[in-house]
C-alpha cells in the first residue's frame, strides 16, 4: 500500500585502528613473586599482550617481556620482599599496532622477610584524656626493643592493608587499643591469606575479638568456619561488666604478668583499674596465656582466660583480650619478647629477641646483599649518643651519608637505594658502609648490581 515504517534507532560505530585497553589487571602475591592476571582483549585481529613493571616509587615502567604473551597470565618471580612493584599491560594487534596502556595494578611478593609490620588501628585522640598518638607509637617503638619493623596506620577504612602488604613481613601486631571503631573485620580475608602463606599474628586491644567478628556484642561462640575459631583457636567469647575492675592479666606457659599503669588508666571512675576485658574459651589446638584477675574477686569473670596462643605448624597467632597501651610499659615489653620467642621472630637479620640488650657497637651485614635496587644496614649501639653511617665508593669518597646525628640506644637501620647524597643512581660496583660512633668504627662491604 506504500506505507512506510518508523526508522529503527540509530547505531554509531567507530573504526578502530589499535586494540582496547586491556581490563581487570589485578596482582595477587605468591611465594616470592606475583601472579598476574587480567581479561583478555575481543579483537579479531589480536596478537597477544606486553607486560610493564616498575619498583618501588619511581613509577618508571620497562617491558618485562619481549615475545608477546597469548594468554592473560603472569608469573613474575624472584622478587624482594622489600620492594614495591607496579604493573601495566597494554594489547598488540597483527599489524604490530599498540593500544594504551591499562590501569595500574600494585602488589608484592609473600617473602615472609621483612620483620614486623605493626598496624595501629587505634583511635588518634586529640581531646579528653585519652592518649595521644605519639604515644601510642612510642609504647609499640619501645615494645619491640631491637626487633626491625614497620608501621602501618589504619585510622579508616580506607587506609586498611592491602594482603600485598602483609605478606613481605614475618609477623604481623595488630592492636586497636580503644573501644570506638572496629576496623579490623574488613581484613579478615586478607589476614586468612596471610596465614596460610605462613606468617604469625599477634592481634590484641579492647573488644578485639568483637572487632574481628565486626560485632561487639558478647557473649558469643564464633562457628568452625569463622577466622576466629578456625585460625586463632577461639571456642567463644564473652567480656568482662562496666563493674569488674581488672587489674592484672596473670601469665602462663613462660608469659610474664602485666598489671594495669594506674596513671595512665583513661577514666577517673574507674579507680586505676580497667574495664570491659574479653574472656575466652580456647578451642582445640589454643592454649590460654593470661588469666583475668579482677579487684572485685567474685566476678564470675575472676580466672577466665583473657589470652590464647596457638602454635601450628604453617603459623603461629597469639590474641590478648585486653589494651596493652594501658599495662604496664616493662611488662608489656616482657610479654612481646615471650611472643616473640613464639614466633621465632629475629627481625631482617638481626639476633634473637631475647637479646634486647646491647653490649657493643655493631655493624651488621646489609639485606640483601648483592643487591640492585635497595639494601637495608642494619646497626647497634650499646648506649645513646652521636653517630654517622656513610657509604664510600672503592676510591674512599664518601658518597652517600645515611644517618648523621644523636641516636638512643638499641638496634637500627638505614635503606640505600644506590644513590648519592645529590640523587643521582650510582653505577653498579663494591661499596662500603662504615659506621663512626664514640666506641669506634665498623666498616662492611656492599656490592651493587646493575
Amino acid at each position: 500500500s506504500g506505507r512506510q515504517s518508523p526508522l529503527v534507532s540509530e547505531v554509531s560505530v567507530t573504526p578502530r585502528s589499535v586494540p582496547l585497553a586491556p581490563a581487570g589487571l589485578a596482582a595477587a602475591p605468591q611465594a616470592v613473586g606475583i601472579a598476574l592476571t587480567w581479561r583478555g582483549n575481543q579483537e579479531l585481529d589480536l596478537a597477544g599482550y606486553r607486560l610493564y613493571r616498575a619498583v618501588n616509587d619511581t613509577l618508571a615502567f620497562d617491558s618485562l617481556n619481549t615475545t608477546l604473551l597469548a594468554d592473560t597470565v603472569y608469573a613474575d618471580s624472584a622478587l624482594s620482599g622489600a620492594d614495591r612493584y607496579y604493573y601495566k599491560v597494554r594489547a598488540f594487534d597483527l599489524d604490530g599496532n599498540a593500544g594504551s596502556l591499562s590501569n595500574r595494578a600494585y602488589g608484592r611478593p609473600a617473602t615472609l622477610d621483612q620483620g614486623i609490620l605493626v598496624v595501629d588501628e587505634t583511635k588518634n585522640w586529640t581531646t579528653g584524656t585519652w592518649p595521644r598518638d605519639p604515644a601510642q607509637d612510642s609504647l609499640y617503638e619501645y615494645i619491640l626493643g631491637g626487633l626491625a619493623h614497620q608501621r602501618h596506620d589504619l585510622g579508616s577504612a580506607a587506609d586498611r592493608p592491602l594482603l600485598a602488604d602483609l605478606v613481605p613481613f614475618s609477623t604481623i601486631l595488630w592492636h586497636g587499643d580503644d573501644y570506638t571503631e572496629l576496623l579490623a573485620s574488613g581484613s579478615v580475608t586478607d589476614l586468612r591469606k596471610y596465614l596460610d602463606f605462613g606468617g604469625n599474628l599477634w592481634i590484641t586491644g579492647w573488644k578485639i575479638a568483637g572487632n574481628l567478628r565486626g560485632s561487639a556484642s558478647y557473649p558469643f561462640a564464633p562457628p568452625d568456619t569463622s577466622f576466629l575459631k578456625g585460625y586463632l583457636k577461639i571456642g567463644s567469647v564473652d567480656q568482662s561488666g562496666n563493674n569488674d575492675s581488672f587489674q592484672l592479666a596473670q601469665g602462663l606457659l613462660g608469659y610474664p604478668d602485666i598489671a594495669v599503669d594506674t596513671l595512665k588508666v583513661p577514666v577517673t571512675s574507674w579507680g586505676k583499674t580497667m574495664r570491659w576485658t574479653e574472656a575466652y574459651t580456647p578451642a582445640t589446638g589454643g592454649e590460654a596465656v593470661y588469666h583475668i584477675d579482677l579487684r572485685n574477686s567474685g566476678s564470675p569473670y575472676q580466672g577466665l582466660p583473657c589470652g590464647v596462643r596457638y602454635l601450628g605448624p604453617t603459623y603461629k597467632t597469639v590474641l590478648f583480650g585486653f589494651p596493652l597501651l594501658f599495662m604496664e610499659r616493662d611488662q608489656a615489653r616482657s610479654a612481646a619478647v615471650q611472643v616473640m620467642s613464639d614466633f621465632g621472630e629475629t627481625g631482617v637479620a638481626q639476633g634473637p629477641v631475647a637479646e634486647l640488650k646491647v653490649e657493643s657497637l655493631k655493624l651488621l651485614p646489609n639485606t640483601p646483599n648483592p643487591f640492585s635496587r635497595a639494601t637495608t644496614i642494619h646497626y647497634q649501639m650499646p648506649r645513646a649518643g652521636n653517630v654517622s653511617l656513610r657509604v664510600y665508593n672503592v676510591a674512599g669518597q664518601a658518597v652517600r651519608t645515611l644517618v648523621s646525628g644523636s641516636l638512643p640506644a638499641g638496634a637500627h637501620s638505614a635503606r640505600w637505594d644506590g644513590r648519592d647524597d645529590r640523587g643521582r643512581a650510582l653505577p653498579g660496583g663494591v661499596y662500603f658502609a662504615r659506621l663512626a660512633a664514640s666506641e669506634g668504627s665498623r666498616t662492611i662491604k656492599i656490592t651493587m648490581l646493575k
